[in-house]
């Protein structure tokens, strides 16, 4: 009966950690980012949850409210972004910042997200009047919060779980 403790203690302390505590592989492939993010402007703030998906061809943005409530989606492809909004048509355009504006009430450049979120910082050009600071990381060194401001525009990004492409 001892044997068979021991045996199974030991087999629980080789057990696998979950997949968001796992730590990135050296060149890491971001598949799935989920968190929580605010925004805050000198006359309001909102905050809501994320969900960021990229795939070989495009980026997905889910934005859902405090509560949970689906807003919309957010698909930038090459040349496209378009917003899907829950409820309501489909818009189209050439950027996120375009579309951003009009739907979250602040033009945030997306498009180099992928970039930011693992912590390779885009150049000055590809951020445009945006400043990006990472304000804490994880325990491997990935993002953890991350800030982009824009005059008295703050947009805070927490980061709560990670996935990574089993290909990379």
């Amino acid at each position: 009966m001892i044997r068979l403790l021991l045996l199974t203690l030991t087999l629980a302390g080789c057990a696998s950690t979950p997949s968001s505590l796992v730590p990135p592989p050296s060149a890491p492939e971001v598949t799935r980012v989920e968190g929580r993010l605010s925004i805050t402007q000198p006359d309001r703030r909102d905050t809501g949850s994320f969900e960021y998906r990229r795939t070989p061809t495009e980026q997905q943005w889910r934005f859902s409210g405090p509560t949970g409530t689906h807003i919309g989606q957010l698909t930038l492809s090459q040349n496209q972004a378009r917003w899907s909004p829950a409820k309501g048509d489909a818009q189209l355009a050439s950027t996120s910042a375009a579309l951003t504006k009009e739907t979250l009430g602040v033009s945030i450049p997306l498009e180099k997200a992928n970039q930011w979120l693992t912590g390779t910082a885009p150049t000055a050009e590809q951020l445009g009047t945006w400043q990006l600071e990472y304000l804490r990381y994880d325990e491997f060194d990935r993002p953890r919060i991350i800030e982009l401001t824009q005059g008295s525009t703050r947009v805070r990004i927490v980061v709560k779980t990670w996935q990574y492409s089993p290909n990379s």
